[in-house]
C-alpha cells in the first residue's frame, strides 16, 4: 500500500512542523507549502489525497486554492485551518469543495497531542 500524500499549506513554520511532526509515525507523507504559488506546483505534480491549508495565504488565498485542487484533482480531501483573527466563511468554503474546517491549534493539536492530528487525517483519508 503506498502513502497517501498529505499537503499542509500555510506561512507559518511552526504550523507545517506541528503537523510535520503529528504524521511522522504514520503512513502519510507530508509535503508543504508557504504560499499559494508553491502549493499550485506541488498539486501541478502530485496526486494530494488530502489538503490542510489556512484559508489566509501569501499570493492567494485557501479558498482559491481549494476551488483549484477541486477542479484539479476531485477526489482531493480539503481542510481549511483558520487561527487567530482570521474568519472562516462556510458559505465559500462550501462552494469551492472544502470537506471541513478546524481552528489551526486543533488540527496541530499542540494541546491535545499529536494522536488527535493523526486521527483526522487518518479518518479523513482512509480507503
Amino acid at each position: 500500500m503506498s502513502q497517501k500524500l498529505v499537503l499542509v499549506v500555510d506561512p507559518s513554520t511552526e504550523t507545517i512542523r506541528r503537523v510535520q511532526e503529528a504524521l511522522a509515525e504514520s503512513d502519510y507523507m507530508v509535503v508543504s507549502a508557504k504560499d499559494s504559488h508553491e502549493a499550485r506546483t506541488i498539486i501541478s505534480s502530485e496526486k494530494i489525497d488530502l489538503m490542510l491549508s489556512s484559508t489566509s495565504l501569501p499570493r492567494g488565498n485557501g479558498y482559491d486554492l481549494a476551488r483549484h485542487l477541486h477542479h484539479e484533482q476531485g477526489s482531493a480531501l480539503i481542510y481549511l485551518l483558520a487561527g487567530g483573527y482570521e474568519v472562516y466563511n462556510v458559505d465559500r468554503a462550501e462552494r469551492v469543495g472544502v470537506i471541513g474546517q478546524r481552528r489551526a491549534a486543533g488540527i496541530v493539536a499542540h494541546r491535545a497531542g499529536n494522536g488527535a492530528a493523526r486521527g483526522v487525517v487518518a479518518h479523513r483519508c482512509r480507503p
